[in-house]
């Protein structure tokens, strides 16, 4: 949400801070320690490392977004870091089980190389009888 957008909320009498938090960090040192988001989107990065911690952050029923360049971008761009480009696959591949693809899509080069974008929505905890969610284990 922009500035602009959050100011004119306030203006109006609501606002902002119940309905989003805003976490300014280092990407390869942020943790959300227990936390969820609703959202968490990252354009323009790729690190699995990152992707594994944001993977954990995103809430049941919450999406995931993410887009980053594929390694056909490195035939434009030689000089990019080859861990810095998603592999054939990925990042579906490394989301594991308990999320739903709703999209997936390989982006027009556009002259900076090829991007992937990937939007997907973490699965909701299973209810059982009385509403309770129910839990699944040994």
């Amino acid at each position: 949400m922009s500035h602009w957008a959050c100011s004119a909320g306030k203006a109006a009498g609501g606002g902002c801070a119940p309905q989003i938090t805003l976490v300014q960090a280092d990407l390869r040192d942020w943790r959300p320690a227990g936390v969820s988001y609703a959202l968490v989107l990252c354009t323009g990065y790729w690190d699995r490392a990152v992707f594994a911690t944001a993977v954990t952050a995103v809430a049941p029923g919450g999406v995931l977004a993410w887009e980053a360049f594929t390694a056909g971008a490195r035939r434009v761009r030689p000089g990019l870091c080859p861990d810095w480009c998603l592999a054939d696959g990925e990042p579906v591949s490394l989301l594991g089980a308990g999320f739903e693809v709703l999209d997936v899509r390989d982006l027009p080069d556009g002259g900076r190389g090829p991007k992937r974008a990937m939007l997907v929505r973490r699965l909701a905890a299973p209810r059982g009888p009385a509403g309770h969610a129910s839990r699944r284990g040994p």
